[in-house]
This record gives structure tokens, sequence and C-alpha cells, in this order.
């Protein structure tokens, strides 16, 4: 009996852990490096203080603390498992109190607290979900734990009245649950009319859960007068979602998921074929829940394109495409820098989905996530300017106000780049009080002032190389010709040239394309790329006559596929007959998918 009650105890938590564990660690990991790029974590005492020193401000500092790990898979994977693990097990411990003692073995109630584990879970499956709602959450329950812990009932009382108004101030609107939770459990037990229980002590007690219902119903009113936060955001959202105006839905629904069923434990006989049949409606709930609603395979796959970006895997980024082809922006974006910075932007363009030029230099977008990649692909040219533009607007279109890691490693590296020391000095300040950057932010300001030694750097010197000589406002209109001037201020920028070809290809630009591929010979660029090459015989036949030979530096098996394709065309084939057989080539982009 013993046994089967551990099992319930330990075991149920420890599947959870494992299965948490697994599903951010081998399904969701990217979700977890999404979150760690939107803060900037910093170990000093006016951050600490600038965090905590608002309702709410311990929890969202320790959520901030754990996300700062997210940067590493595994170890982020883990803080989710061990957080919604322990969530489990002290709700069961909390739902074993309304069992009488005669059957503590076989607590019926216990399965149950799978279920608000499984909608924090769902929770924590939102990219926007901050994890200081589950720290919330999680240091709320434990209170509980310890506070019915108090062998003393006057002592206990007394305890729970004073921490309740303490816990809403160091964990927000979440710690309401405990309070809560508390009553009912007081309410359950019969102490309010038990006739054995002196009246000044069921006085003192009913004292005590009323001065705590009161006062975490009446703070967050009080303290938005003192605070900058609304009213409304101190009763529902505090620091747990990232955008502080959307009430975090599904974080509620799990806290008020655990005094609810509670209520039903307290109606539920304690049985073994109970406890059997509660766990497996709760098992198999919580596992639709996640699979239905918690997984989304599309986002997931953006965020890797992001973090592949972010870390220049480029050849990981063409071989994911190979197996599955990018249709989001930013996913195109990402996968089209791969292939110019490996040499394969010419010949690989169109094997893969595009969306016009766009794909190559998206227009910006005030939002956090689109301009990081384009930035990357301005950086790689050398439009440093401009990247540091995007980097910045990125950085301040975060929706809850916060500092990015990645952002400010950015800004502190194009400014090194471009000689804006004392500026990038700031930034790498900044970043030696945190824990993943601070041994690069240190290494990286032995760079400052030092020209020889920038030059010479593998990244940084091949970026100024790069350069323009002088800056140039452009509107996203005007791509192309921003990829012109770029190219003829360093004609070695081979990069700079193949998007110049790609861009003019994507917008089907034929006339200007062969204007380019003129002016790239006289640079010393010769070879034409399989893409170059499909237009260029696409033109000839448009602008010269059909028995005219055609130039012999073109591939006579380019030549005669396209022969085969015009046919197929004019003869009206379907349109899957001819995506089958040349749907990856420049003519059928030109005539099918150009925008």
């Amino acid at each position: 009996m013993k046994y089967s009650r551990n099992i319930g105890k330990y075991g149920l938590p420890l599947i959870t852990a494992v299965a948490v564990s697994l599903f951010f660690g081998l399904c969701y990991p990217n979700h977890l490096h999404y979150q760690e790029q939107y803060q900037l974590f910093l170990f000093t005492a006016d951050y600490a203080l600038d965090v905590i020193l608002v309702p709410g401000g311990v929890a969202d500092y320790l959520g901030r603390f754990l996300t700062q790990y997210f940067l590493y898979t595994w170890a982020g994977a883990s803080i989710l498992a061990i957080i919604i693990a322990l969530c489990q097990y002290t709700i069961g411990q909390i739902y074993t109190r309304t069992t009488p003692t005669t059957d503590a073995n076989i607590c019926s109630s216990r399965p149950l607290a799978l279920l608000p584990t499984a909608l924090l879970w769902l929770f924590l499956c939102n990219e926007n979900a901050l994890l200081s709602g589950a720290v919330a959450l999680l240091l709320s329950l434990v209170a509980l734990l310890l506070t019915l812990k108090i062998s003393n009932t006057t002592i206990r009382h007394g305890v729970f009245a004073l921490s309740s108004p303490l816990l809403y101030l160091a964990l927000g609107p979440v710690a309401a649950l405990y309070p809560t939770l508390y009553t009912l459990l007081y309410l359950k037990e019969g102490n309010h009319t038990s006739k054995n229980i002196p009246t000044p002590k069921r006085h003192f007690a009913l004292f005590s859960i009323t001065f705590a219902l009161v006062t975490t119903s009446l703070l967050p009113w009080i303290m938005s007068l003192y605070v900058n936060r609304s009213a409304e955001t101190l009763y529902i959202s505090a620091h747990y979602f990232r955008f502080p105006g959307i009430v975090p839905k599904m974080l509620w629904t799990a806290v008020w998921a655990i005094p609810l069923l509670l209520l039903v434990g307290t109606i539920m006989p304690n049985k073994k074929i109970i406890t059997w049949f509660n766990s497996v409606i709760a098992l198999g709930a919580s596992v639709y829940m996640i699979a239905a609603f918690g997984y989304e395979p599309a986002k997931e796959e953006i965020f890797g394109y992001d973090f592949m970006a972010r870390t220049n895997k480029w050849n990981e980024i063409i071989a994911q495409a190979e197996r599955k082809t990018p249709k989001n922006q930013v996913s195109v974006t990402a996968l089209n820098l791969a292939l110019g910075l490996q040499g394969q932007l010419g010949n690989k363009l169109f094997t893969f989905e595009q969306n016009g030029w766009e794909g190559l230099l998206p227009t910006f977008q005030r939002d956090p996530l689109t301009p990081l990649v384009t930035a990357e692909a301005f950086l790689k040219l050398g439009m440093v300017n401009t990247a540091q533009r995007f980097f910045f607007e990125a950085q301040e279109a975060i929706p809850d106000y916060q500092k990015s890691a990645r952002c400010t490693r950015r800004l502190a590296e194009t400014n090194l780049i471009m000689g804006n020391y004392e500026v990038a000095r700031k930034y790498l300040q900044m970043l030696t009080h945190t824990l993943a950057y601070a041994g690069w932010a240190e290494r990286t300001m032995t760079l400052l002032g030092d020209e020889e030694a920038i030059n010479e750097h593998p990244q940084y010197g091949a970026l100024r190389k790069k350069l323009l000589n002088d800056d140039f406002f452009f509107s996203d209109a005007e791509t192309p010709k921003m990829l012109g001037r770029l190219f003829l201020s360093n004609p070695k920028n081979k990069m700079a040239y193949e998007y110049l070809q790609a861009a003019y290809l994507l917008a089907g630009d034929l006339d200007n394309f062969v204007r380019c591929i003129d002016l790239g010979r006289q640079y010393g660029y010769q070879n034409l790329s399989v893409s170059s090459q499909e237009a260029l015989i696409m033109w000839w036949s448009q602008t010269h006559a059909a028995n005219e030979p055609m130039p012999a530096e073109f591939s006579p098996m380019l030549v005669q596929n396209m022969h085969s394709f015009i046919a197929k065309y004019q003869q009206n084939a379907p349109r899957e007959q001819i995506e089958k057989q040349f749907g990856k080539s420049y003519w059928y982009y030109y005539l099918f998918e150009k925008p």
C-alpha cells in the first residue's frame, strides 16, 4: 500500500518532469531560445532593485534569472520540467488534505493535479508567456504547504494573515491563490464550527482569513496609486506575459483550476477504482491538450531559422530547407542569406519557394522578430549602419520594454566596426554583467581603439572592408538600387553582386538583370550561375529572333529544357505537370510565382 501511495506521490510528477524535459528539449528548443533573446539579465544591484521594487517583482526577477539559461536547450528544458513537476507535486500534497486520515493511502483527487499542471505547461508553450507566472504559482503553492505545516493553529493563522499581502507584493496577482486555498481548506476542515475549539481562537482564525482576503483584494488598487502600473494590470497580469495589455488567460485557467478541482476532490469517494479512473482521465486530457493546442510546429520552424541565423549555422539552414521548403518570410530570408554566404545563391535560389525580392531583404516591420534576420543579412552584406538601425528598432519594439541580449551584442559589434568605440564600450560593459556574454564582452573590449587588431579580425575586419564610404538613406522600394550602390562602392563584395542579381531576378526585371551581368563582367565576374543562365536564355528568346543562334556560353541542356518548358506552356499543359518537371527553374518562377 505504501509503495502504491509513493507511486502516486512521486511517480506522476517524475513522469511529468521527464515528459516536459523531452518536449522542450526535442520538440520546442527554439521557443526557449526565443525567450532568452528578448531579455538582458544583469547581475547588478540597480537592475535587481528596478525589477524587484514593483508588485510581483520577486517572481519577475527569479523568472528572468532562470530564463537566461534558456540559451542552452537542455538547461532550459530541465528548468521548466522541475518547475512544472514541483507544481504538480505541491498541488497533489494540498489535495491529500481533503482526504480523511484513515484513507490517506488512497487519495482519489491526487491524480487531478495533472490537469492544472497541463494547463501551466500549455501556457508556457506560448512564446510570449514569461516564466515569472509559473514561478509565482509554484512559490504560492510552496508558501501554502509551509504554512499548513505549522502545528500551532494560532501561529499558523497569524503567519497566514501577514504573509498574504507580502506574497502579493513579491509574486503579483497569482498569489491570490494562497488565501483562496487556505480558506477552502479551513472551511473543509470545519474548524470554524467546531465546538472543541475555543471561541477566541475561532474568531482569530476568521479575522485572519478576512484580513488576508481583504488586503489581497485591495492591494492592487492601492499600489496602482503609487507605482506606474494600472490597477487592471496589477489585478490580472503583472509580469506574466510579454504583452502587458493582454490577459494571460491560460495561466489564470491553470491557477483557478486548482481550487476548483480541490472542491471536486472533497466530494469524491476515496477508492482505488476512482483513483485509477482519475489518473487515466487526467493523463488523457493532459496529453490531448498539449498535442492539440500546445505544439505549433510552424512557429517552432520560424524560431529555428532565426536561431540558426543568429548562431551562424548556415549549412544547417540549407539542410533544413532541403528537408522541408520554408514558406514564412523570416525563414526564406534566413535561407537566402545562408545560400549567399555559402556561395550557392545563384545555383539554388529557385529550388526553394520565393516571395519576390522581399525574401532577400524584407521591408522593415516594427515587431521584435522580423527585423532580426533582415538585420543579419544587412550586416553580412556590409551595410553595418542599416543593420544597426534594424537591431536597435527590434530592441525598442519588445512589448514589455526589456532589453535584448542578442540586440545588445549586435549593437556593440556594429559600433565597434564603425569605430564608435565609446558607444560600443557602453554596450560591452552592460554585457560584462551577464552570465552567457560576459566572457565575450571582456575579450571584445580589448579591441576598442585598436585599429590594427580590428582590421585583422576575421569577422570585423572583413566587414570593415565592405563598409560604404558614405552613408545614405533609401526606401524599402529601392533595394535593388541600394545593392547596386553597395557593389559599386566595393566591387570585391561578391555577395552584394549576387544579391543584386537575385533582386532583379525575383522582381522579374530581366532588362536590368542583363545590365547587372554586363556590369559584373567589367569587374571580372565571368561565370554564370544556373539561375543566371536560365534568366538570360529567357531574355534572349524574348529579344531575339527564333532562328538566331544562342550564345555558346549557355548550357545546351538548359537551352533544350527551356524549349521544352515553352512548348508545354504554350500547349496549356496542367500547371501541376509543368511544376513537376520545371518547378525549380527560373522560368517557372517567372511565369507562375512572380509577385
